[in-house]
């Protein structure tokens, strides 16, 4: 798919790389066995920064190239710089990529203890009443951008429009740097909202970052709450999931397996369950009211209007330290 993609443009050689990534665990691990590992010979090739440049030598893509780490909004920041490239034409296409895979998978056991972040029960249950904490996962994930005349031009298959996305820190209005900045995050999707000229009573479905921790997912809830209002009167609630409840917490990748989960559910106007280990009871604290709902089944996207085939989502992806990063999608339109 992406290599007929690259080749319907006019200069494919002219694309954008932008990947978000974490620390390299393997090349920690090598440095370690350095004796015996001779994955220690391919050193230069495995550096956290190569990640981007290494996928533009083997596509042969000579636009801008980054490589990002901002903890688990990494592949979101990275989707956000690929769009500015893309609006300053300074690329006809670009390639944004997420990937997290931890190797060795060594201290999880140890950790879930009930003392960190992890959840002892190897069950990521995210906005559940069964959360007990977050699971670690591995992703490789890629999307394909171009400016929507040109997609349509070149006659590709469009997933979803991209109409905007906000990155913002919480900044130093933290109570700590481990703890989750309800107001920062209110800001962040206020900001992607009006960027993109679509109202909050617009927006039919978000994907929450969500990873499974009780109090940090009751945070997010609340900052979406409080960003998205009280909705239309009479008007259907705003669906809420996570993809860390099908795929564990892909760490830097999480924020584009997110994008790729709703840019299907638009393209196909129908949003995914959450997985069937959940116990069917909403974290209890979580405000749902009549507001939001959390899908046990298969749910119909929502319309904008009756007579409308446009929908809108947004994506959440929040790094560890204060990054955050607020997508918003829209169905495509012939």
């Amino acid at each position: 798919m992406l290599g007929s993609v690259l080749r319907t443009v006019a200069e494919p050689l002219n694309a954008a790389v932008y990947f978000g990534a974490p620390v390299n665990s393997w090349i920690s691990s090598s440095k370690q066995n350095a004796a015996t590992d001779p994955v220690t010979q391919r050193y230069p090739h495995l550096l956290d920064g190569t990640v981007s440049s290494r996928a533009a030598y083997h596509l042969k893509l000579n636009g801008p190239n980054l490589t990002v780490n901002t903890a688990c909004s990494s592949a979101l920041v990275a989707l956000s710089l690929a769009i500015e490239t893309l609006r300053a034409d300074k690329a006809s296409i670009a390639v944004v990529g997420g990937v997290s895979v931890d190797f060795p998978q060594e201290g999880y056991a140890t950790a879930a203890d009930g003392r960190s972040l992890f959840s002892p029960s190897g069950i990521c249950r995210p906005l559940d009443a069964g959360s007990d904490g977050a699971v670690p996962g591995d992703a490789m994930t890629a999307v394909v951008l171009k400016r929507a005349s040109d997609a349509r031009r070149d006659g590709n298959r469009i997933y979803a429009v991209v109409k905007g996305v906000e990155v913002l820190a919480d900044g130093e209005g933290r109570t700590g740097y481990n703890t989750p900045h309800p107001t920062g995050q209110v800001r962040t999707i206020e900001r992607a909202l009006r960027g993109a000229n679509v109202s909050a009573d617009q927006i039919g479905y978000v994907e929450m970052h969500a990873s499974g921790t009780m109090m940090g997912d009751a945070i997010e809830f609340e900052a979406l709450r409080k960003a998205l209002g009280p909705g239309r009167n009479g008007g259907a609630p705003t669906v809420i999931a996570s993809n860390k409840g099908n795929f564990g917490n892909t760490m830097a990748a999480s924020g584009l397996v997110s994008l790729i989960k709703v840019a299907f559910s638009l393209h196909n106007k129908v949003i995914p369950p959450m997985p069937s280990t959940f116990t069917k009871e909403p974290n209890p604290l979580l405000e749902l009211g009549n507001r939001f709902v959390i899908p046990a089944t298969a749910m119909p996207m929502r319309m904008l209007e009756e007579r409308s085939e446009r929908c809108f989502a947004g994506v959440t992806s929040l790094g560890y330290g204060g990054v955050n990063v607020h997508t918003v999608l829209a169905s495509a339109t012939e």
